[in-house]
Parts: C-alpha cells; sequence; structure tokens
C-alpha cells in the first residue's frame, strides 16, 4: 500500500546538501565500559534470552545474536564497542528505521533514504514545528553512537527523531494540564521518545518497559546524551517516588500494577509481539494499569501475510477494553517514510 510519492529531494528541498555519517568505526573510551558494567551488573546470565515469540525472536537469533551472546558472558569489551558505534551496528536492528548496511549499499537506496527521511520531516514542519528555532528539537549530535542521516537547515536528522518528536509533543499536549505526570512506554527502543520529552523540558516520570537486551542499548544511549539517572528495577513500588526515569526489564513489569499511569504509550512493537505476549499486556493494561491514556502507533496492513517469521498483528484487532475507554481518534500515521502500513489510535478511559 503506498502512501505518499517520493519526493524529488533536489527540487523540493534545496536545503538538503547530503547524507551524514563516518565511515569508520570508533573505538569504546574507559567510559563506555563503565555504563555496560553498571548494566549489566544487574542482571543474571539466564535473564538475556532471545525466545519471546513474534518478530523479536527472528531478529535477536539472526540480527543480535552476538549481542545475546556477548550479554550472557558479560562481554564488557565487545558491548562497548557495538554501543559506541550503535547505530551502525546489528544491535539497533529492528529499533531503528533503517539498516546501515543497506542505506550505503547502493546509490539508489540513498535516494529512497533521503526522500523518506524527507517526507518524515515535512510532516513534523506541518504538524509540529512553530518557530525556527524548533528544528534544535530534531537535530542530533554525531559524538554518540556514530549516528547517519541527513542535513537539513544545517541540523543533523535522523530517520525517526521527527516521528519522535512528533509524538512527544503530542503527550506534551494531552498531559498539559496534569502535574508530574507518569508516563509508561512498551517498547521504548534506543530511547527516541524519551530523548525529545527530555528536549522539550517537560515535567514527567517515565517509565520504560522492553527486552533487556534493548534496555542496555537505551540506558547507553541516555547515559551518553543527558548523563540523567536511570533506575533499573524489579520492583517499582520502591523506586516510583525516588526516581524520575525507571526502566524494567520484560517479564518484571507485574510491579507496575498499582501504580498510577497517566499516559501508556507504544510505537510499532505491539504489532511485532506474538498474540501470546500480546495478549499478556493487555491484560496489565486493562485490569490492572488502567492508564488514564492509551496513544499507540502499529501497522494495520498485512505486509507480509505469507512471512514465515511473524505475522504482524494488525492495530484494529488489539484487545482494548471497549466497555472503558473511548476512542478519541485515529488516523493513518504519516511517518515511516508515509508508506501507509501504520495507523495512529488515541483511547481515553471513560
Amino acid at each position: 500500500m503506498l502512501y505518499f510519492p517520493s519526493i524529488n529531494y533536489h527540487d523540493l528541498h534545496p536545503a538538503v546538501s547530503k547524507i551524514f555519517h563516518k565511515s569508520y568505526f570508533l573505538k569504546a573510551t574507559a567510559g563506555d565500559k563503565k555504563i555496560v558494567k553498571k548494566f549489566i551488573s544487574f542482571f543474571k546470565e539466564k535473564e538475556f534470552s532471545n525466545i519471546h515469540g513474534g518478530e523479536w525472536s527472528w531478529i535477536n537469533k539472526n540480527k543480535r545474536i552476538n549481542l545475546i551472546k556477548s550479554l550472557k558472558n558479560f562481554d564488557v569489551d565487545f558491548l562497548a564497542t557495538q554501543l559506541v558505534n550503535l547505530f551502525k551496528s546489528k544491535i539497533s536492528y529492528g529499533i531503528i528505521s533503517s539498516t546501515y548496511k543497506k542505506v550505503f549499499k547502493n546509490k539508489k537506496n540513498r535516494k529512497y533514504f533521503i526522500s523518506d527521511v524527507l517526507k518524515n520531516i515535512s510532516v513534523w514542519e506541518e504538524f509540529v514545528k512553530l518557530k525556527n528555532k524548533d528544528y534544535n528539537f530534531i537535530h542530533t549530535s554525531e559524538k554518540i553512537g556514530n549516528p547517519y542521516g541527513i542535513i537539513y537547515k544545517k541540523k543533523k536528522i535522523l530517520y525517526d527523531t521527527p516521528r519522535h518528536d512528533y509524538y512527544a509533543d503530542k503527550i506534551i499536549s494531552i498531559l498539559k494540564n496534569k502535574r508530574n505526570p507518569t508516563i509508561l512506554e512498551i517498547g521504548g527502543g534506543y530511547g527516541g521518545l524519551l530523548i525529545q520529552l527530555l528536549k522539550r523540558k517537560f515535567n514527567f516520570t517515565y517509565i520504560n518497559i522492553d527486552l533487556p537486551e534493548t534496555l542496555l542499548i537505551s540506558y547507553y544511549y541516555l547515559k551518553k546524551t543527558f548523563g540523567v539517572k536511570i533506575c533499573l528495577t524489579k520492583d517499582l513500588k520502591l523506586n516510583i517516588f525516588k526516581n524520575k526515569i525507571i526502566y524494567i526489564p520484560y517479564e518484571d513489569e507485574l510491579f507496575i500494577k498499582k501504580i498510577n499511569i497517566d499516559l501508556l504509550f507504544n510505537a510499532n512493537s505491539f504489532s511485532e509481539m506474538s498474540k501470546k505476549v500480546l495478549y499478556k499486556y493487555f491484560n496489565l493494561i486493562n485490569n490492572k494499569i488502567k492508564p488514564e491514556y492509551i496513544l499507540h502507533q502499529n501497522s494495520n496492513v498485512n505486509l507480509f501475510p505469507k512471512s514465515k517469521r511473524h505475522k504482524e498483528i494488525q492495530s484494529s484487532d488489539f484487545p482494548i477494553d471497549i466497555k472503558n475507554y473511548t476512542k478519541i481518534s485515529s488516523t493513518i500515521s504519516m511517518f515511516q517514510g508515509g508508506s501507509g502500513r501504520y495507523r495512529e489510535f488515541l483511547f481515553k478511559k471513560n
């Protein structure tokens, strides 16, 4: 299903000069290794597993197998080197909407990459940007994670940052009348949404539930970007009032059932889960957490109907408790290069 045509980036966006990237890999420092040691000291070997069902079982077994092995072996040197180059490494496969190797495979792929990023920026400009200084929100630093993207308006912009900032802006708008609201993100990836909320200086408490191996990536990226304190915990009841940013490993999320959640957010990963895991989460959402708002972007086009890896669960089939939640809005998501594959939904508790 096609939604947007490819943008002629030379004519429509003359401000674009080139893709930015470093052609080499960076070396890890003692500081990078210290962050890794701090993270993995929290876990036991058996907690790093590649058996979760859905798309992520395939990704971990085929793309992130070395990440899983190194975590189980507590290989600090390997992990630190991968994290320093996370945007170019296989460890980020599935948590960013492009892959470095594919983008730079040939000129045709680079052209499509530029077009897709520009379409994401165009949506952000139309629905988020108010002033020219707002471009600072979607600018990224080349110093962390060895990233790649495009130069636009003299800013360096990653593929997914316009989408992350769009949702940060939307969440702030929804929760603007609440004092220090609590946001729960299920599947926070490398921390893109959290970074944009912090850039916008919003006052909030944030909880992220994700696979331990993905939490490592986000933990590292946030530490390097902002130097913020991140609490890793398996018992949220002991930490919710002492910490502003809390990470909970997948399978320990039952500890959040008595915490007041103002807004729950998910982007893409509900569709990527196995049906068993998805229903486990929604049992928690509908019967235990009961957030005031549910905001999510997920697939609603069966793009791979014959896939042997995973058949995505369509967002229209998610078991949201419609007796207790009212759908406020639903629309085609204009991000991910405008493919038309994703939908955005907002629900409010009755």
